[in-house]
C-alpha cells in the first residue's frame, strides 16, 4: 500500500504540501539554519568560562585540571561544542597553546564555581556542575586541536584558541570532563571555558 506524506509550511501561510521522494525511494530532509541554531533558541545551548587566568601546564597532566565540567543532570546528556580560551599573559618572543582534555566517567558531585549562561541568553537553571582547578582522579588527558602560535607579545597581549569537538565527545549523566591549557612557558596564562548543549537522549 502507497503512503503520501504531506508537510506543512514553515511559513505565515501553514500550506499543506505534498513531499516527494527521491526516484530511488529515499526522503531528504534540510534545515536551512546553521546546525544547533534551534538548540540554542530552545535554551539547550550553554557557555561557560572561568573569569580568573590559569597557569599554562608544560608537562602532560595528571590529576590537575583547569576546568571541569560534570552533567549533573539525571536524564539529559550534555554534547559538547567546543573547548575555547585566551591568553592573559605570555613572554616575548613566540608561544604555543594547546587543550588537553580527560574523560572521566562517572564523577562525584563537584563544588560549582562559575554559573554558566545560556547561548540564547538569560540565566542557567540547569544541573551542570563547572569547577575550576579540580583535583580528579587519575586519567588519561588526550591533545585535541592544533596548538595555537601567539605572535611576540608582552604581559597585556592576548591570543585565542577555539577547538571544535562538534558533538564528537557526549556526556552522559553523572559524567564528567577536564580540561587543561597547555604550552611551551610556564608564565602564560590563560582563561578556558565549555560550550554545550543539552539534550534527551535515546
Amino acid at each position: 500500500m502507497q503512503t503520501k506524506i504531506k508537510g506543512v509550511r514553515g511559513d505565515a501561510s501553514s500550506t499543506e504540501v505534498d513531499i516527494k521522494a527521491a526516484r530511488g525511494g529515499a526522503l531528504y530532509t534540510a534545515q536551512y539554519l546553521p546546525k544547533y541554531a534551534l538548540l540554542a533558541k530552545a535554551g539547550a545551548g550553554v557557555i561557560c568560562q572561568t573569569t580568573t587566568a590559569l597557569a599554562i601546564d608544560v608537562a602532560t597532566p595528571t590529576t590537575d585540571a583547569d576546568i571541569t565540567l560534570r552533567n549533573g543532570s539525571s536524564n539529559l546528556y550534555y554534547i559538547l561544542d567546543r573547548v575555547f580560551g585566551n591568553t592573559e599573559a605570555y613572554d616575548a618572543g613566540k608561544n604555543f597553546i594547546f587543550i588537553w582534555l580527560a574523560y572521566m566517567g562517572l564523577t562525584a558531585a563537584l563544588t560549582a564555581d562559575i554559573s554558566p549562561v545560556l547561548m540564547s541568553g538569560g540565566s542557567y537553571s540547569g544541573d551542570a556542575q563547572f569547577d575550576v582547578n579540580e583535583t580528579i582522579a587519575s586519567a588519561t588527558f588526550h591533545s585535541w586541536g592544533n596548538s595555537v602560535e601567539s605572535n611576540q607579545g608582552n604581559a597585556a597581549g592576548m591570543s585565542n584558541i577555539d577547538v571544535p569537538i562538534e558533538g564528537r565527545i557526549v556526556i552522559a549523566p553523572g559524567h564528567a570532563i577536564s580540561a587543561v591549557c597547555g604550552g611551551n612557558d610556564s608564565n602564560i596564562t590563560a582563561q578556558l571555558g565549555f560550550s554545550w548543549f543539552e539534550v534527551l537522549m535515546d
